[in-house]
């Protein structure tokens, strides 16, 4: 693997993710029942997280190959990085609309509760003073885990591959 992208890789992929915090922090959120909107936005933009993924897959398995060029794991490093950070902002933000529906969220009231249940999640370490109650709350839950042995899976793939490039280099 190409050491010298690798930091510029991170950086980036870093500033890419902390502008989803910063719009997670600023967009105003509903309170009270869950309204047919919110879910259109919460499948709309899972439906888009997977043709992002899907996309990414196609255009990797063309352009990088088990020796694919150099490079190809700092790249794949920088999006990946950045789609967690953003799939963590979204979480978030759906965990914190959730927190304003009573019976769905236990032990979440802010949307620092929110990134807090989402890094635990996502983390597998689930200490269980914020868990899912509600039906709602237990989907999007349960995506999210979806969503991280997907992340996990392709995290595994890019060590792999640099592991085998700098094997054979």
């Amino acid at each position: 693997m190409d050491r010298s992208g690798v930091a510029p890789a991170l950086l980036r992929g870093t500033l890419i993710g902390l502008l989803g915090f910063v719009v997670a922090g600023i967009v105003p959120l509903a309170t009270g029942p869950l309204r047919t909107v919110d879910w259109l936005l919460f499948f709309g933009v899972m439906s888009g997280f997977a043709v992002a993924v899907g996309v990414a897959a196609v255009r990797e398995r063309r352009t990088f190959h088990v020796r694919g060029p150099i490079g190809a794991e700092t790249d794949r490093i920088e999006h990946l990085l950045a789609l967690v950070m953003w799939a963590v902002a979204f979480f978030a933000l759906v965990y914190a609309r959730l927190a304003g529906v009573p019976g769905e969220l236990e032990g979440l009231a802010t949307r620092l509760d929110a990134f807090y249940f989402t890094f635990t999640t996502l983390a597998t370490v689930g200490f269980g003073d914020v868990h899912a109650t509600g039906q709602a709350a237990r989907l999007v839950v349960t995506t999210q885990i979806v969503f991280n042995l997907v992340v996990l899976a392709l995290a595994v793939q890019v060590l792999v591959a640099a592991v085998r490039r700098h094997g054979s280099a």
